[in-house]
C-alpha cells in the first residue's frame, strides 16, 4: 500500500482510520512538501492502527521523512507490532545519532528494537561514529545498508573506507549512495517498489 499527498493537502487520520488490512505486508508513505504531512505524532498510532489485526504483519516501511523525534520514534520501533519490519527505508531528512544509537541497543544479548532488520536505508547520518558498530552488531540478519547522502565530502573516508571492508568481508551490500542517484521520486518509487 502507498500513500502520495503531492497533489493536494491530505489528512491520512480520516482513510487510516477506517481501515483494516488484514494482510497488510508492505507500507509506503510519501509526501514531497512536509507542510501537506499530518502531524507526527500521530504517524505511529496510524500504523499500530493498521496492523491491528491478528493476522497482519508489516514487512517493509518507506518513509519519505523520519517526521518523529528520537523518543517517538524509539517507542514506535520498540514495539510490538514493528517485530516483524525487515526492511527500512527512510529517504530525505537527516539521520539523528539517537536513531543509530538505538538501532545499535541490545538486551540479553540480542537485538532489541526491529530485531528480524534484513535492509536499511537512511538519510544523511547525522554523526558515522556508531554505524559500522550498528551494522557488526545486527549481523548476519542485516543484509543491505544504503546511507543517501547529499554532501559526500562530509562522509568521514575512514567511514567509507570501514563500510567497504565490511561488506567484503560480510558479502553483503553496505553502501553509500550519492545525491542524484534516489533524490528524484520517481526513481525513488521504481527503487522501493522493485
Amino acid at each position: 500500500m502507498g500513500i502520495d499527498s503531492n497533489e493536494s493537502v491530505f489528512d491520512a487520520s480520516d482513510l487510516l482510520s477506517h481501515l483494516e488490512l488484514p494482510s497488510l505486508i508492505s507500507l509506503n508513505l510519501f509526501n514531497y512538501h512536509t507542510d501537506r504531512l499530518p502531524s507526527p505524532a500521530h504517524l505511529p498510532i496510524w500504523i499500530k492502527s493498521l496492523l491491528r489485526a491478528p493476522s497482519c504483519q508489516l514487512r517493509i516501511l518507506a518513509l519519505w521523512f523520519w517526521r518523529m523525534n528520537v523518543k517517538e520514534l524509539t517507542d514506535f520501533f520498540s514495539s510490538p507490532e514493528m517485530r516483524g519490519l525487515t526492511q527500512l527505508d527512510v529517504i530525505f531528512g537527516t539521520t539523528p545519532h539517537g536513531i543509530i544509537k538505538l538501532l545499535t541497543h541490545r538486551q540479553g544479548g540480542k537485538q532489541s528494537v526491529l530485531p528480524n532488520l534484513v535492509e536499511l536505508t537512511l538519510p544523511n547520518v547525522e554523526r558515522y561514529d556508531g554505524v559500522i558498530e550498528m551494522i557488526e552488531l545486527r549481523l548476519p540478519t542485516l543484509q543491505t545498508v544504503k546511507i543517501i547522502t547529499c554532501k559526500p565530502d562530509n562522509v568521514p573516508r575512514n567511514f567509507k573506507v570501514a563500510l567497504e571492508i565490511l561488506s567484503l568481508a560480510e558479502r553483503a551490500c553496505y553502501s553509500m549512495l550519492y545525491g542524484e542517484n534516489v533524490i528524484h521520486p520517481e526513481r525513488f518509487r521504481s527503487w522501493v517498489m522493485h
